[in-house]
């Protein structure tokens, strides 16, 4: 895991808070596309529930990222990669030799 340490600073001419643009993060998150891709192979592939995969991230990189956070970059996969998730999923329902568990949590108060 690589950690930016980003400096904010204020634009006199443009009157707004300016910071750096971080190399590699998707969209707004603090975690780029490795973070990304090391949750889902934790999660398809070792088959780790999202708590123990937010407690590996805090214990092993002090990430300090939630529950919610997996499950946010979980639903960034799927955006990010369509059909092909949808297709990899569907093959791992349909293993005899898989388990996977498609079940759905709170988070911010809606079911995911």
């Amino acid at each position: 895991m690589i950690k930016y340490v980003i400096k904010q600073g204020y634009c006199k001419h443009c009157d707004k808070v300016v910071h750096p643009e971080v190399p590699e993060t998707i969209g707004n998150r603090h975690f780029g596309v490795r973070f990304l891709l090391y949750i889902a192979y934790l999660r398809y592939v070792m088959n780790l529930p999202e708590g123990k995969i937010a407690t590996l991230l805090n214990d092993t990189y002090n990430a300090h990222v939630s529950v919610g956070t997996v499950v946010d970059y979980f639903k960034k996969t799927a955006e990010l990669f369509g059909d092909e998730y949808e297709r990899i999923k569907q093959e791992m329902r349909d293993s005899h030799i898989c388990n996977y568990d498609d079940t759905g949590q709170r988070v911010d108060g809606e079911n995911q």
